[in-house]
Protein backbone atom coordinates (compact mmCIF):
# COMPACT_ATOMS: atom_id res chain seq x y z
CA UNK A 1 0.00 0.00 0.00
CA UNK A 2 2.88 2.41 0.72
CA UNK A 3 4.47 1.70 -2.64
CA UNK A 4 1.46 2.92 -4.58
CA UNK A 5 -0.66 -0.14 -5.28
CA UNK A 6 -4.38 0.33 -5.72
CA UNK A 7 -5.28 -1.08 -2.31
CA UNK A 8 -5.19 2.35 -0.68
CA UNK A 9 -2.78 4.71 -2.39
CA UNK A 10 -5.36 6.10 -4.80
CA UNK A 11 -8.34 5.91 -2.46
CA UNK A 12 -6.85 7.93 0.40
CA UNK A 13 -6.06 11.48 -0.77
CA UNK A 14 -3.27 12.23 1.78
CA UNK A 15 -1.23 9.21 0.69
CA UNK A 16 -1.96 9.77 -3.00
CA UNK A 17 -0.69 13.34 -2.67
CA UNK A 18 2.51 12.23 -0.93
CA UNK A 19 3.31 9.60 -3.54
CA UNK A 20 2.54 11.87 -6.49
CA UNK A 21 4.90 14.56 -5.21
CA UNK A 22 7.80 12.26 -4.30
CA UNK A 23 10.70 11.32 -6.55
CA UNK A 24 13.98 9.44 -6.52
CA UNK A 25 15.67 12.66 -5.42
CA UNK A 26 13.15 13.24 -2.65
CA UNK A 27 11.59 9.91 -1.59
CA UNK A 28 8.64 10.02 0.81
CA UNK A 29 9.47 10.14 4.52
CA UNK A 30 7.75 8.51 7.46
CA UNK A 31 7.96 8.46 11.23
CA UNK A 32 7.54 4.82 12.29
CA UNK A 33 5.81 3.74 15.46
CA UNK A 34 6.50 0.05 15.39
CA UNK A 35 7.62 -3.21 16.91
CA UNK A 36 11.33 -2.92 16.20
CA UNK A 37 12.02 -5.98 14.08
CA UNK A 38 11.43 -5.27 10.42
CA UNK A 39 10.12 -1.71 10.79
CA UNK A 40 12.89 0.00 8.82
CA UNK A 41 12.99 -2.74 6.20
CA UNK A 42 9.22 -2.51 5.75
CA UNK A 43 9.44 1.19 4.90
CA UNK A 44 12.59 1.05 2.80
CA UNK A 45 11.30 -1.86 0.74
CA UNK A 46 8.38 0.36 -0.28
CA UNK A 47 10.73 3.20 -1.27
CA UNK A 48 10.36 5.33 1.86
CA UNK A 49 12.95 6.79 4.21
CA UNK A 50 12.62 7.16 7.97
CA UNK A 51 12.30 10.59 9.48
CA UNK A 52 11.26 12.56 12.53
CA UNK A 53 7.98 14.45 12.79
CA UNK A 54 9.56 17.78 11.80
CA UNK A 55 10.14 16.70 8.19
CA UNK A 56 8.11 13.51 7.78
CA UNK A 57 5.26 13.25 5.28
CA UNK A 58 3.41 10.50 7.13
CA UNK A 59 3.21 8.71 10.47
CA UNK A 60 3.03 4.92 10.20
CA UNK A 61 1.63 3.16 13.28
CA UNK A 62 2.34 -0.56 13.07
CA UNK A 63 3.34 -1.38 16.65
CA UNK A 64 3.45 -0.09 20.21
CA UNK A 65 7.00 -0.91 21.26
CA UNK A 66 9.42 1.36 19.37
CA UNK A 67 9.72 4.82 17.82
CA UNK A 68 12.10 5.15 14.88
CA UNK A 69 12.78 8.57 13.37
CA UNK A 70 15.68 7.44 11.20
CA UNK A 71 18.42 8.91 13.40
CA UNK A 72 19.48 5.52 14.73
CA UNK A 73 18.37 6.35 18.29
CA UNK A 74 15.36 4.04 18.42
CA UNK A 75 13.23 4.57 21.51
CA UNK A 76 12.12 1.16 22.79
CA UNK A 77 10.08 -0.02 25.75
CA UNK A 78 12.38 -2.98 26.21
CA UNK A 79 15.90 -1.67 25.48
CA UNK A 80 16.95 0.63 28.25
CA UNK A 81 14.24 3.27 27.94
CA UNK A 82 11.34 1.70 29.78
CA UNK A 83 7.63 2.24 29.30
CA UNK A 84 7.58 5.69 30.92
CA UNK A 85 10.22 7.10 28.58
CA UNK A 86 8.51 5.50 25.59
CA UNK A 87 5.11 6.98 26.49
CA UNK A 88 6.63 10.43 27.06
CA UNK A 89 8.45 10.36 23.73
CA UNK A 90 5.36 9.05 21.95
CA UNK A 91 3.27 11.92 23.29
CA UNK A 92 5.86 14.46 22.18
CA UNK A 93 6.11 12.91 18.72
CA UNK A 94 2.33 12.80 18.24
CA UNK A 95 1.91 16.44 19.22
CA UNK A 96 4.74 17.45 16.91
CA UNK A 97 3.16 15.51 14.04
CA UNK A 98 -0.26 16.98 14.80
CA UNK A 99 1.14 20.51 14.72
CA UNK A 100 1.94 19.87 11.04
CA UNK A 101 -1.34 18.00 10.41
CA UNK A 102 0.55 14.92 9.26
CA UNK A 103 -1.61 12.02 8.12
CA UNK A 104 -1.30 8.71 9.99
CA UNK A 105 -1.58 5.25 8.45
CA UNK A 106 -2.47 2.57 10.98
CA UNK A 107 -1.58 -0.87 9.67
CA UNK A 108 -3.06 -2.75 12.63
CA UNK A 109 -6.05 -0.95 14.17
CA UNK A 110 -6.59 -3.45 17.01
CA UNK A 111 -6.77 -1.66 20.37
CA UNK A 112 -5.66 -4.48 22.68
CA UNK A 113 -3.57 -7.62 22.39
CA UNK A 114 -5.10 -10.95 23.54
CA UNK A 115 -2.58 -11.45 26.35
CA UNK A 116 -2.98 -11.55 30.13
CA UNK A 117 -2.59 -7.77 30.44
CA UNK A 118 -4.66 -6.83 27.35
CA UNK A 119 -1.65 -4.78 26.22
CA UNK A 120 -2.30 -1.79 23.94
CA UNK A 121 -2.08 -2.12 20.17
CA UNK A 122 -1.70 0.54 17.42
CA UNK A 123 -5.43 1.31 17.45
CA UNK A 124 -4.88 3.11 20.76
CA UNK A 125 -2.23 5.31 19.13
CA UNK A 126 -4.66 6.17 16.35
CA UNK A 127 -7.34 7.13 18.87
CA UNK A 128 -4.87 9.33 20.79
CA UNK A 129 -3.65 11.02 17.62
CA UNK A 130 -7.18 11.76 16.42
CA UNK A 131 -7.92 13.32 19.79
CA UNK A 132 -4.84 15.56 19.57
CA UNK A 133 -5.69 16.59 16.00
CA UNK A 134 -9.22 17.38 17.16
CA UNK A 135 -7.88 20.05 19.50
CA UNK A 136 -7.17 22.31 16.53
CA UNK A 137 -9.54 21.10 13.80
CA UNK A 138 -13.02 19.70 13.27
CA UNK A 139 -13.52 16.08 14.27
CA UNK A 140 -14.33 15.05 10.68
CA UNK A 141 -11.09 16.61 9.44
CA UNK A 142 -9.15 14.78 12.13
CA UNK A 143 -10.74 11.46 11.13
CA UNK A 144 -9.81 12.03 7.49
CA UNK A 145 -6.15 12.33 8.46
CA UNK A 146 -6.08 8.94 10.22
CA UNK A 147 -6.54 5.88 8.00
CA UNK A 148 -6.94 2.48 9.62
CA UNK A 149 -6.18 -0.51 7.41
CA UNK A 150 -7.17 -3.80 8.96
CA UNK A 151 -10.10 -5.34 10.78
CA UNK A 152 -12.90 -4.20 11.07
CA UNK A 153 -12.43 -1.97 8.02
CA UNK A 154 -13.54 -3.40 4.69
CA UNK A 155 -10.34 -2.84 2.71
CA UNK A 156 -8.50 -5.71 4.37
CA UNK A 157 -11.26 -8.18 3.48
CA UNK A 158 -11.46 -6.88 -0.08
CA UNK A 159 -7.71 -7.29 -0.47
CA UNK A 160 -7.79 -10.84 0.88
CA UNK A 161 -10.65 -11.89 -1.37
CA UNK A 162 -9.11 -10.20 -4.38
CA UNK A 163 -6.25 -12.71 -4.17
CA UNK A 164 -8.74 -15.55 -4.59
CA UNK A 165 -10.95 -14.63 -7.52
CA UNK A 166 -13.30 -17.58 -7.06
CA UNK A 167 -13.79 -17.12 -3.31
CA UNK A 168 -16.39 -14.59 -2.25
CA UNK A 169 -18.76 -13.94 0.64
CA UNK A 170 -20.22 -17.14 2.05
CA UNK A 171 -17.35 -19.26 0.72
CA UNK A 172 -15.05 -17.49 3.22
CA UNK A 173 -14.95 -17.40 7.01
CA UNK A 174 -13.24 -15.12 9.52
CA UNK A 175 -11.77 -16.70 12.68
CA UNK A 176 -10.93 -14.40 15.58
CA UNK A 177 -11.36 -13.47 19.22
CA UNK A 178 -12.24 -9.76 19.16
CA UNK A 179 -15.86 -8.71 18.73
CA UNK A 180 -14.99 -5.16 17.64
CA UNK A 181 -12.60 -6.15 14.88
CA UNK A 182 -12.84 -9.81 13.88
CA UNK A 183 -16.57 -10.41 14.28
CA UNK A 184 -18.08 -6.99 13.53
CA UNK A 185 -15.64 -6.46 10.67
CA UNK A 186 -16.47 -9.72 8.95
CA UNK A 187 -20.18 -8.99 9.28
CA UNK A 188 -19.63 -5.59 7.71
CA UNK A 189 -18.10 -7.37 4.72
CA UNK A 190 -20.81 -10.07 4.59
CA UNK A 191 -18.43 -12.84 5.65
CA UNK A 192 -19.28 -15.55 8.18
CA UNK A 193 -17.28 -15.61 11.40
CA UNK A 194 -16.09 -17.92 14.17
CA UNK A 195 -15.75 -16.22 17.55
CA UNK A 196 -12.98 -17.88 19.61
CA UNK A 197 -13.91 -17.31 23.25
CA UNK A 198 -11.51 -18.85 25.78
CA UNK A 199 -8.32 -17.86 23.95
CA UNK A 200 -9.32 -14.25 23.44
CA UNK A 201 -9.60 -10.79 24.89
CA UNK A 202 -13.17 -11.19 26.14
CA UNK A 203 -12.69 -14.26 28.29
CA UNK A 204 -11.59 -12.33 31.39
CA UNK A 205 -15.07 -10.78 31.58
CA UNK A 206 -16.78 -14.02 30.60
CA UNK A 207 -14.91 -15.90 33.32
CA UNK A 208 -16.07 -13.32 35.87
CA UNK A 209 -19.66 -13.99 34.82
CA UNK A 210 -19.10 -17.73 35.26
CA UNK A 211 -17.62 -17.16 38.72
CA UNK A 212 -20.75 -15.16 39.56
CA UNK A 213 -22.99 -18.12 38.81
CA UNK A 214 -23.72 -18.20 35.06
CA UNK A 215 -22.95 -21.32 33.07
CA UNK A 216 -20.54 -21.04 30.16
CA UNK A 217 -23.11 -20.61 27.38
CA UNK A 218 -25.12 -17.98 29.25
CA UNK A 219 -21.95 -16.08 30.16
CA UNK A 220 -20.90 -15.98 26.52
CA UNK A 221 -24.33 -14.73 25.42
CA UNK A 222 -24.36 -12.10 28.18
CA UNK A 223 -20.97 -10.77 27.07
CA UNK A 224 -22.12 -10.62 23.45
CA UNK A 225 -25.35 -8.83 24.36
CA UNK A 226 -23.58 -6.29 26.57
CA UNK A 227 -20.99 -5.54 23.93
CA UNK A 228 -23.64 -4.98 21.28
CA UNK A 229 -25.49 -2.57 23.54
CA UNK A 230 -22.44 -0.40 24.09
CA UNK A 231 -19.70 -0.88 21.52
CA UNK A 232 -21.26 -1.37 18.10
CA UNK A 233 -18.86 -0.51 15.28
CA UNK A 234 -20.77 1.92 13.07
CA UNK A 235 -24.04 0.29 12.04
CA UNK A 236 -22.72 -3.24 12.42
CA UNK A 237 -23.27 -5.33 15.53
CA UNK A 238 -21.07 -8.27 16.38
CA UNK A 239 -23.07 -11.31 15.28
CA UNK A 240 -20.80 -14.35 15.08
CA UNK A 241 -21.96 -17.20 12.90
CA UNK A 242 -20.30 -19.73 15.22
CA UNK A 243 -18.74 -19.65 18.70
CA UNK A 244 -16.00 -22.05 19.81
CA UNK A 245 -14.18 -22.23 23.16
CA UNK A 246 -10.70 -22.60 21.67
CA UNK A 247 -9.07 -22.49 18.27
CA UNK A 248 -7.43 -25.84 17.57
CA UNK A 249 -6.06 -27.01 14.27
Amino acid sequence: MLSGDESIAFSWPPLASILSSSSSLRPPRALVLGSGAGDAEYLRAAGWTLSGPSDADLVVARGTFTIDDGTGAIVSKSKGYGEGAYESTLGTMLRSAASRSLPMLVTNPDRVRPDADLSPMPGTIADAYEKILGETMAADDARRLVRRIGKPHTEVYELALRKKENIRGKASIMIGDALATDVAGSGKSNIDSVWVVRDGIHFKDIRARIENGLDYEDAVLAELEQWNRGDVVGDYAAQPTFCVPNFKW
